[in-house]
């Protein structure tokens, strides 16, 4: 069973979320090789790809990010945010 209410809205953040796991992770790589990583690297970012968002994504349900409604955030809620990331 699922840790928070599975609305639209929770999977458009679920969504967002991931999209951005993936676009950093990638941005890392380049940043990490200085932009001249080869197919190696490539593909070794490619296969840790899976692990490090299904990560991020454990990490912010176990925190339960997504079982707030965010118009009534608090600083509690930013403390879960915060120790979520790090």
């Amino acid at each position: 069973m699922l840790p928070f209410t599975l609305h639209p809205r929770t999977l458009i953040a679920i969504t967002y979320d991931l999209f951005w796991a993936v676009a950093v992770w990638i941005v890392c790589f380049v940043f990490r090789y200085s932009f001249e990583a080869d197919a190696f690297y490539w593909s070794t970012a490619l296969m840790t790809l899976p692990v490090a968002v299904g990560i991020e994504v454990a990490c912010f349900v176990g925190f339960g990010l997504y079982r707030g409604i965010w118009r009534y955030s608090s600083l509690h809620d930013l403390r879960n945010i915060a120790m979520a990331i790090t």
